[in-house]
C-alpha cells in the first residue's frame, strides 16, 4: 500500500502532538495550571497555538500539492465521504481555535513571548469587547474539535482492528 509522503507523517504527527497538548492544557488550565503559574502555561498554549495554524497551513499546502493515496476500493463510498469532512473539520476547527485565539490576544493587547524567545507585536488596535466575543467561540470550537479528534481516533483504530484494511500503513 502506497504511503503518504513523509512531510505529510511529519506535520501529521507534530499537529497531533500540539492538538494534544493544546487539549490539556486548554481544557485544565482553570483547574489545574492556573494554581501553579498561569503565565508560564498561557505563553506556552498561545505559543503552540501560533505553532499549530502554521504547521495545519503548512500541512494543507502539503497535501493539495502531493500525489494523492486512494481509499481501500472496499470502503464504502459514504465512509469516504465522512473521512474527508472529519479530515476537512479537524484542519476548520484547528485554524479557527488558533485565529480566535490570536485574534482575542491581539485585540485585548496582551502581550506575549513565542516560546520565550521573542516579543510577539500587536497588529490590531485594542477592543477588548470584540477581543471577548471573538474569545467566546473559543471553547465552542474546543468543542468541536474534541469530537473530530474522537471521531478520528475511533476510525483509526476500526480500520486497523475491526476492518483489518491497513489503511494505517499510508501513515506509518
Amino acid at each position: 500500500m502506497p504511503k503518504y509522503n513523509v512531510l505529510i507523517r511529519l506535520l501529521h504527527t507534530l499537529v497531533a502532538l500540539g492538538v494534544i497538548l493544546q487539549v490539556i492544557v486548554g481544557f485544565f488550565f482553570d483547574d489545574m495550571f492556573s494554581k501553579l503559574n498561569p503565565a508560564f502555561f498561557m505563553t506556552i498554549h498561545k505559543s503552540i497555538g501560533l505553532s499549530l495554524f502554521l504547521l495545519i497551513v503548512f500541512l494543507i499546502i502539503t497535501r493539495i500539492f502531493s500525489n494523492k493515496i486512494p481509499y481501500p476500493k472496499e470502503m464504502p463510498v459514504i465512509q469516504r465521504m465522512l473521512a474527508k469532512l472529519v479530515h476537512w473539520g479537524l484542519y476548520l476547527c484547528i485554524l479557527l481555535m488558533s485565529l480566535s485565539g490570536f485574534i482575542a490576544s491581539q485585540l485585548f493587547h496582551s502581550k506575549w513571548q513565542y516560546f520565550y524567545w521573542f516579543d510577539i507585536p500587536n497588529f490590531l488596535p485594542k477592543n477588548p469587547g470584540l477581543g471577548r466575543e471573538i474569545f467566546s467561540w473559543h471553547p465552542f470550537i474546543a468543542m468541536i474539535l474534541l469530537v473530530l479528534v474522537i471521531l478520528h481516533i475511533l476510525a483509526a483504530l476500526s480500520h486497523q482492528f475491526i476492518a483489518k484494511d491497513k489503511i494505517m500503513q499510508k501513515m506509518f
